[in-house]
């Protein structure tokens, strides 16, 4: 169990607009055809400038360029001429050519701050067959597939729009802390009148109003209390008037005191379903789905692989990313069944989330973990937003990550990570 532990995630320039996509070649030949294609558009081919610029310095002196820099034609960068996006291509062969038919693949990435959706129409506008990811994303996809076929606990939850919109609610923190301290404070029915001033409910009327007033978030019933003895509610009912037509008969008459002072209480209890989304941390691992959908749709929610469950997994980037979320504190348990998923799963990164501080035992174990062939984060926040923005700032330093390596890495033709190698790569590439 060897990693590397990285505390938080550190945010490498903005937030990145990353989108995959890969298109079939008959001969290495076409990739410069494509290249040129689409910069057409207006795009600045910085690799082939590059090369053609110290091709003509080297021949004015009478000297030609290397083999090796003349076949760095492999990978092309076409930037836009004002703007802060570009176009990466980059040439791969492909692995399954007997089924697919083609002998090599062009990855094609689209990588902006602001603009990726216009790029993305260029590119389509000029790539007639565009499949959605890269070449080495799509075969990981088609592994998780095959692996994460098994609903974790909370999968049907989850994937009931209805009731994943009810617990995406929960995002906001002030309903949140409102209900998880009402859960601690005045545990079954209650009346409302009590509850209201109930910390914090005591001087926001705004929370009270949010509250009271979602019939999804109360379940509330109606019941005969007295007034004078205090004689506590019984008799309750779901319909209001129901429960009026019971006074009336009676002629509001307390048989236990015989004061004229029966009424009509207003009883709440905090629904199931937000008590097990708070108590259990649903809403934890929802917000963090939602977080990684921002960038890409290869995701999978609560599933399971072994004993293991899985919260969050997402491929992008060409990286496997497994998020293990605890609305609570992250003890030495936590940190070795997460290790253990991650191994099952052979992922890049594995990210730990929690609302609480992390204990420094726990920081010990993940650093104890070491240098080896994956990454172990720690994302420790509280509101909605901040862990929003972790999530997505550990995503969007991979996808930064990705263009600098991809450059950097010529050499190798399949290359998706620099750590595990070439072939340990395509070992997980072939399901």
């Amino acid at each position: 169990m060897r990693g590397r532990f990285q505390k938080q995630a550190a945010l490498v320039g903005v937030g990145m607009d990353l989108r995959s996509f890969h298109t079939p070649l008959e001969a290495p030949e076409h990739f410069r055809h494509l290249a040129t294609a689409i910069a057409e558009a207006g795009l600045a081919p910085v690799f082939g400038q590059a090369r053609q610029s110290v091709t003509e310095k080297l021949r004015m002196v009478g000297l030609t360029a290397p083999a090796a820099f003349a076949g760095s034609g492999e990978v092309e960068v076409l930037a836009q001429a004002e703007g802060d996006g570009a176009v990466m291509l980059r040439l791969v062969p492909n692995a399954q050519s007997d089924s697919d038919g083609s002998a090599f693949v062009a990855d094609i990435r689209v990588l902006s701050t602001t603009a990726a959706a216009q790029l993305e129409d260029l590119v389509r506008q000029k790539v007639l067959t565009l499949s959605a990811h890269s070449w080495s994303e799509a075969r990981l996809i088609d592994r998780m597939r095959v692996n994460l076929n098994e609903d974790g606990a909370d999968a049907s939850l989850l994937n009931d729009p209805e009731r994943r919109q009810r617990i995406r609610e929960l995002y906001d923190d002030r309903l949140r802390s409102a209900l998880a301290r009402l859960l601690g404070a005045a545990r079954g029915e209650r009346a409302r009148e009590p509850m209201e001033w109930l910390r914090p409910f005591a001087d926001d009327a705004e929370t009270r109003q949010a509250l009271f007033g979602n019939p999804a978030i109360f379940a509330q019933r109606y019941a005969i209390a007295c007034r004078s003895c205090e004689t506590q509610p019984h008799l309750a009912f779901p319909d209001r008037g129901r429960a009026e037509s019971i006074v009336d008969e009676v002629g509001r008459t307390c048989v236990n005191c015989g004061e004229n002072a029966l009424e009509i209480a207003e009883l709440y209890r905090v629904s199931d379903e937000y008590v097990k989304a708070i108590q259990q941390g649903t809403w934890l691992r929802s917000l963090v789905a939602d977080a990684v959908a921002g960038r890409t749709d290869a995701t999978w929610t609560s599933r399971k692989l072994g004993r293991s469950e899985l919260d969050v997994v997402a491929i992008y980037a060409d990286e496997v990313f497994f998020f293990a979320c605890k609305d609570g504190s992250i003890g030495p348990a936590d940190v070795y069944a997460a290790v253990r998923a991650a191994e099952q799963l052979d992922v890049d990164e594995a990210i730990l989330v929690t609302t609480t501080d992390v204990p420094r035992r726990t920081q010990e174990i993940l650093a104890s973990l070491g240098a080896g062939p994956r990454i172990y984060r720690i994302i420790s926040e509280q509101s909605s937003q901040a862990i929003r923005d972790a999530v997505q700032r550990v995503l969007d330093e991979s996808a930064w990550k990705y263009l600098d390596r991809s450059l950097a890495d010529e050499g190798t033709i399949v290359t998706t990570t620099t750590r595990g190698g070439a072939a340990h790569r395509l070992a997980r590439l072939n399901v």
